[in-house]
């Protein structure tokens, strides 16, 4: 499955994310690698995605899966450089469980050891952004070998969400995969780091924001599209998931309502 766009979620000012496609080595693994500078309110929301972030020269942490918007409080223009990892993908290469980082941001050294230290090292050496990336894929490709494979089921739960994220039913799913729900969800939150209905929710939700932001569609439209039964429906999702209304949501991200 694609992920979807994480870093891009600051509105005015968005033009200073940039990405870039991972070593072929990674594609499976990760979604991109990428940079971005700290701006006022920038709101990052949740993609299912979990992130190796190097901030301002100071700080490797582990980004891990947000439940709702996070606010970022970073200093205007502060460099990021960070790794997204797809989802169900990061426990692999951390060492940990998803579920343990959920809302979380934990130092790198917490799990990774002396190996985090000299990572960070070398990543303060590096000067442009660019090179802050490949330093940061060459130390996940170090680690590709001992990458534990992928728990199967899970990884088909989550091509099954992705392609019908409002209209899964997760009862319907266990028996296609022959794995109980309380199991199905036990691993997908190991895996994700939430359960597949809230992953559910959280792509329905990025696909309701590509509708107005990248296609142009009404906000109405667009809610009807990404599967929202109606309007209170998707403002009660965009409050719990943004933390604002849509109307709200797309001020900050500097968009106007086609309609």
């Amino acid at each position: 499955m694609e992920p979807v766009d994480r870093a891009a979620d600051g509105g005015i000012g968005r033009l200073t994310y940039r990405e870039r496609k991972p070593h072929p080595a990674l594609a499976d693994y990760i979604a991109c690698t990428w940079a971005d500078e700290a701006r006022p309110g920038l709101r990052v929301l949740p993609d299912g995605c979990i992130d190796i972030v190097w901030i301002g020269d100071e700080a490797l942490t582990v980004a891990g899966p947000d439940t709702a918007a996070n606010v970022t409080g970073l200093p205007e223009g502060t460099l990021t450089v960070g790794v997204r990892f797809r989802p169900g993908r990061a426990p692999g290469f951390l060492g940990a469980r998803a579920d343990e980082l959920t809302d979380q941001s934990v130092g790198l050294e917490a799990l990774w050891g002396p190996d985090a230290q000299a990572l960070a090292e070398v990543l303060a050496s590096t000067p442009s952004a660019e090179g802050k990336q490949s330093v940061l894929e060459a130390a996940l490709l170090e680690r590709l070998d001992e990458v534990r494979q992928v728990d199967g089921e899970v990884d088909a739960a989550l091509d099954v969400i992705a392609a019908a994220p409002s209209r899964t039913r997760i009862g319907a799913l266990s028996r296609d995969l022959n794995v109980s729900e309380r199991q199905l969800r036990r691993r997908f939150e190991q895996a994700v780091g939430y359960g597949p209905k809230h992953f559910g929710r959280v792509l329905r939700f990025r696909a309701f924001l590509s509708l107005v932001e990248d296609h142009g569609y009404p906000l109405a439209q667009a809610a009807a599209e990404a599967g929202y039964a109606d309007q209170a429906h998707l403002t009660r999702e965009c409050n719990d998931l943004a933390g604002l209304t849509p109307t709200e949501l797309l001020a900050v991200r500097n968009v106007q309502d086609p309609s």
